[in-house]
């Protein structure tokens, strides 16, 4: 007879002797008899060989013998309930470890929903820039030396004047450029100049500096689709006249420019205006970034106009002025007779630059240009916002 016998049965039982009682009588009924004599082992067999067992039952040759062997079914069962409370108690676990893993991804995604990163913030800027800035307001002093002494001395000097001064000044940062000397104090006045006089008096600095804190810019802003029919001559009259929360103000506004918007064609137009801190918290709180004009109401925004040539691309001189190469806007190549952009964006400042010259596939005045941001950011702390 060919060994046909369960896994289940050849782990826990020996080979059984052949049974001899019925010419019926097959292995099915050998390994049921094996395990009515010996249920013991049946405890200890995994679901795998708990199948095994029970697939022998329709192999029998003599179906009415099926009710001796019922216990057989009973432990049987027994043991694919322990398995099953097994898997049960998993089961929990695995929806816990779920729930775990949705808890820690939820609060991932808040936190970085809730701490917006640089490139955001200053993407942000030119749009909402009547918010404050996310930094502690603080001043700024600039110390100036004199007779070309290096500004890393007179930092020094100044560190030392601070350290054996008997009144303790909050400085948030000192730190030397190539033609001068940056504090960062906290934002008070009096304590500003409080310094600047310890500084401009000393015996060891007021001969080789001078220290005075910069006066900051006031806010720009954009008048958006304004009807071209407007008279700019009388433009702050008209705005005063016509927004009595700013009555009495015209002095505090200026015209700049206008800028183009769409063709000549055009009936409308922006207009960019420079306002006093005052004006502009008027605006922005208690307008809500709205003014009417000459029988229209238009929409304000806060902008911000970094100084950048359009010819080289580099900053703080104007392009009617530019003494340098012209330089391709969309490749940052040099604009020669035969130049052919191959219309692949590389930023000519990035390209030039140590720190940047692996990121520069963008244009030279674009928000994503970290040199470009770096010019916005400093412009925005230059700029007076506070009435």
């Amino acid at each position: 007879m060919p060994n046909t016998r369960s896994k289940a049965i050849n782990n826990f039982y020996p080979d059984p002797e052949p049974s001899k009682t019925s010419k019926n009588w097959n292995m099915a009924d050998d390994e049921l008899e094996f395990l009515l004599s010996d249920p013991s082992g049946i405890a200890n067999c995994d679901i795998t060989e708990c199948c095994d067992i029970l697939d022998l039952f329709p192999k029998i040759n003599d179906k009415r013998a099926i009710n001796k062997y019922i216990d057989i079914i009973v432990n049987v069962s027994k043991n694919i309930r322990k398995f099953a409370a097994k898997f049960e108690k998993l089961e929990n676990m695995h929806d816990i470890l779920k729930e775990i893993k949705e808890g820690i991804t939820i609060n991932n995604n808040n936190r970085q929903q809730n701490i917006p990163s640089f490139a955001q913030i200053v993407q942000k800027i030119p749009n909402h820039q009547s918010q404050a800035f996310n930094k502690q307001e603080e001043r700024t002093i600039i110390i100036k030396p004199n007779n070309n002494v290096a500004p890393q001395l007179i930092e020094n000097k100044v560190k030392t004047i601070l350290k054996n001064s008997n009144k303790k000044v909050k400085i948030n940062k000192i730190f030397s450029k190539q033609t001068c000397v940056i504090i960062k104090t906290a934002n008070n006045e009096q304590i500003s100049e409080e310094l600047i006089d310890q500084i401009n008096s000393h015996k060891d600095t007021k001969n080789v500096c001078s220290a005075y804190s910069p006066k900051l810019r006031d806010p720009t802003i954009v008048l958006k689709n304004v009807s071209t029919e407007i008279d700019l001559l009388n433009l702050t009259q008209q705005i005063v006249d016509c927004n009595e929360e700013l009555t009495d103000l015209k002095n505090e506004i200026k015209f700049l420019f206008k800028m183009k918007h769409g063709d000549h064609t055009a009936k409308h137009m922006n207009i960019v205006l420079r306002v006093s801190p005052k004006v502009h918290h008027i605006i922005t709180n208690t307008l809500n970034n709205k003014m009417y004009l000459d029988y229209q109401c238009c929409q304000v925004q806060t902008k911000l106009f970094v100084r950048q040539c359009q010819k080289c691309f580099k900053f703080n001189h104007k392009t009617q002025e530019c003494r340098n190469h012209q330089f391709c806007k969309t490749c940052g190549q040099e604009k020669q007779n035969n130049h052919i952009c191959p219309n692949t964006l590389s930023c000519s400042n990035c390209k030039t630059s140590i720190k940047f010259k692996n990121n520069t596939a963008h244009s030279p005045n674009n928000e994503h240009c970290p040199i470009y941001k770096a010019q916005l950011e400093k412009l925005y702390e230059q700029t007076n916002f506070q009435p």
